[in-house]
């Protein structure tokens, strides 16, 4: 564990083993305390809250005892250089474990081969489908005479299915572009179009006014032509009193949205 320093009353205390074993203790004391009494989530923050705690933990026995198991207090450099391997000795352990460096032309069968990378799958487009098959093709070129020798025709087939191959993935790309333009199309056909309503109740702007009023001027006109030239009968005024009033507007003097 690598010693870190808590600083208190301008002195710097080491937290080794000894006294993050005194700390352990008591903390577990207090969790249990504190859990008996309902309490959740006490974490380190809330121990080094409480003063007697941190008290009751870092002792002068405890820090000394941690100081002078590290060679800290008093100073002793040599309890700590002493359990240290010699550099010629350490070297020799590496080696004997297997973990020293190789050096680069060493003749060593233990060295495992690393692991391949390269992707076991088969080409998804058509570009990565003619890289397999110019290496394909290559290939076949280099030992042309041989597989002739052996089956006569046989690269020329295999460069007629390598070039059957790259058609067939261009022409399934060229599909999957056409599908994928006629289903954005048909998408935005479908986005479901809205109509702009006048509020029930809340500010009345000075265009839904407008709006308010050219269609109630409409409607006058029709029941002028209905009643004049079609002959319909118009509800009496006390009929139309009984119509509900939208009375929740208040006319924004303010602004012209």
């Amino acid at each position: 564990m690598t010693p870190k320093l808590y600083k208190e009353e301008e002195k710097l205390i080491a937290k080794a083993l000894m006294p993050f074993q005194q700390y352990k203790h008591v903390h577990g004391r207090v969790v249990n305390k504190i859990a008996r009494l309902g309490g959740f989530d006490f974490d380190k923050n809330d121990f080094f809250e409480l003063r007697d705690i941190r008290i009751k933990t870092f002792t002068t026995r405890t820090i000394r005892h941690g100081w002078r198991e590290r060679g800290i207090w008093p100073l002793n450099p040599r309890l700590i250089l002493d359990t240290m391997l010699q550099p010629d000795e350490a070297f020799e352990a590496l080696v004997a474990e297997g973990d020293a460096l190789k050096i680069y032309g060493e003749a060593d069968d233990t060295i495992p081969s690393s692991p391949t990378t390269k992707s076991i799958s088969p080409p998804s487009t058509a570009v990565k489908l003619r890289r397999y098959v110019n290496k394909i093709e290559k290939s076949i070129d280099s030992i042309k005479n041989i597989l002739d020798e052996v089956s006569p025709g046989l690269s020329r087939r295999i460069k007629v299915v390598n070039q059957g191959s790259l058609t067939l993935a261009e022409l399934g790309d060229l599909h999957r572009e056409s599908f994928a333009k006629v289903r954005d199309t048909a998408t935005r056909k479908n986005q479901k179009t809205t109509k702009r309503q006048v509020k029930a109740s809340g500010a009345l702007y000075i265009k839904d006014a407008n709006r308010l009023v050219k269609r109630r001027h409409d409607g006058d006109l029709l029941k002028i032509y209905k009643s004049h030239a079609v002959g319909v009968s118009q509800p009496t005024e006390e009929a139309a009193s009984i119509e509900p009033q939208n009375s929740g507007f208040f006319f924004d003097t303010q602004g012209n949205k």
